[in-house]
């Protein structure tokens, strides 16, 4: 789970990029409003006039909404960043995303343009369609996959283990 919202290295799917982006807006406004809300609740109805500037709830949920947007900050360049790489592209291009209006049609951009079919030099393609393998009628298709995939494995973008799995994947077994 941890490299779903952190990792810098790989390919990332358009609905995994959507819910990262989601989740991250979820929490990153839920939960100050949730700590607000219970903190500044001491028993009684609460009362919009009773909120002062110096309100130590207000405080510490603002507090929390910072430090939940650093972290959010990080998670959705790294998502842009996978993202980016999905299409073929450069994923120095996700610091766009760090960038006020920019960043909210950056995303949009990203996330409605599709994966590119088949391996690249960032990976195989995490949708699962490395190949457009039809048994028999193309296999030269699946020939150009997996010298992609040995290469990559040479060149140490993949592990041993990412490598045998995804052999294993587009022969089948």
């Amino acid at each position: 789970m941890f490299s779903l919202f952190f990792s810098f290295s790989g390919r990332l799917r358009r609905r995994s990029y959507w819910g990262v982006l989601l989740t991250w807006q979820a929490i990153r406004i839920g939960m100050p409003i949730l700590w607000y809300s219970l903190m500044s609740m001491p028993g009684s109805e609460f009362d919009i006039q009773d909120t002062t500037y110096d309100d130590p709830a207000l405080y510490d949920a603002t507090n929390l909404y910072l430090v939940l947007s650093v972290i959010a900050a990080v998670s959705m360049v790294s998502a842009s960043w996978r993202r980016l790489h999905d299409i073929n592209a450069n994923g120095f291009w996700a610091i766009l995303s760090l960038i006020p209006v920019i960043d909210f049609f950056t995303m949009v951009i990203l996330g409605c343009i599709d994966s590119q079919p088949g391996t690249n030099r960032y990976g195989v393609n995490p949708k699962g369609e490395a190949t457009y393998y039809i048994p028999g009628a193309n296999e030269e298709v699946r020939t150009k996959e997996l010298l992609d995939l040995v290469k990559l494995y040479e060149k140490g973008y993949l592990t041993e283990e990412e490598f045998k799995k995804q052999k294993a994947k587009l022969l089948g077994e």
